[in-house]
């Protein structure tokens, strides 16, 4: 189990410092509503990366301890692909200036929407974390420490993978509030216009 958990750790710190879900955190964890939506957020991105990580750990383990067939290799070109493509219209697109207006509604989140704000960070909306995870996965599987190990492991890199965004909504819940950072971004106080 620590062979795989060891390595485990560069996927881990892919995701740790992946900026969008960081600068996200940020922001939920300076909104008015701080107390209840950061620990909501913390906990959708967490269950979020554990269950990426239980359901390609378990999709690895179906091809046993042997060469993965050709399509597993094929899905993992087709992922490197489309992540050079996004960083690619990324980079073409930087000179765009707008806030996104996701940005602006985080400070009107509700708990359970900010749990599913960071779920879908987690998951589906930030990219780079499904290839990470498929790999993550895949180290577990082909460990053949068995369903118990594989979650122990699968706890530990979500735990890990988790930190940035813990720190990120931790150390803004020990400082008393001074507005919402959407509010000081676009010139509003206490996020009314």
């Amino acid at each position: 189990m620590l062979s795989a958990l060891v390595g485990l750790l560069p996927f881990a710190v892919g995701v740790i410092i992946s900026p969008v879900p960081i600068i996200a955190a940020i922001i939920v964890a300076t909104s008015r509503r701080r107390f209840s939506t950061g620990p909501a957020f913390l906990a959708g991105w967490f269950v979020g990366l554990l269950g990426l990580m239980i359901l390609f750990s378990e999709l690895g383990a179906t091809f046993g301890r042997d060469e993965p067939p050709v399509f597993v290799h094929v899905v993992g070109l087709v992922l490197g692909f489309f992540l050079w493509w996004l960083a690619w219209k990324e980079w073409r697109d930087r000179d765009k200036k707008e806030m996104p207006a996701w940005l602006e509604s985080v400070d009107e989140l509700k708990a359970y929407n900010a749990f599913v704000f960071g779920l879908a960070l987690a998951t589906i909306v930030n990219p780079k974390n499904i290839p990470l995870t498929v790999a993550a996965g895949t180290v577990v599987a082909r460990s053949g420490i068995g369903f118990g190990g594989a979650l122990v492991v699968a706890i530990v890199f979500s735990v890990i993978a988790s930190l940035s965004i813990a720190l990120s909504v931790g150390l803004p819940l020990t400082r008393p509030a001074e507005g919402s950072w959407t509010a000081s971004v676009t010139g509003c106080r206490e996020g009314r216009r």
